[in-house]
């Protein structure tokens, strides 16, 4: 069973992994400038995503604030 169920992941990932932007179905669904700003101590970066998502801390907490920021709420649709 276990064998099975990696092999269902595999083929997932596969599936995630081919992108081809001529193939019917894809279309472009946002187009973003990140830049991000690494702070003297090493321990906090800021982002901020076209202008419009800005956030600082601690590298985890800035990563899900670019996840929103591509797939969250606004990211929908």
């Amino acid at each position: 069973m276990l064998a099975r169920s990696r092999k269902g992941v595999a083929a997932r990932e596969r599936k995630r992994m081919e992108f081809d932007p001529d193939r019917e179905g894809w279309k472009v669904a946002g187009t973003y400038l990140v830049r991000v700003w690494a702070a003297p101590d090493g321990r906090s970066v800021a982002m901020d995503v076209s202008g419009r998502t800005q956030r600082c801390g601690s590298e985890r907490a800035v990563r899900g604030a670019l996840a929103r920021a591509f797939w969250g709420a606004e990211g929908k649709g």
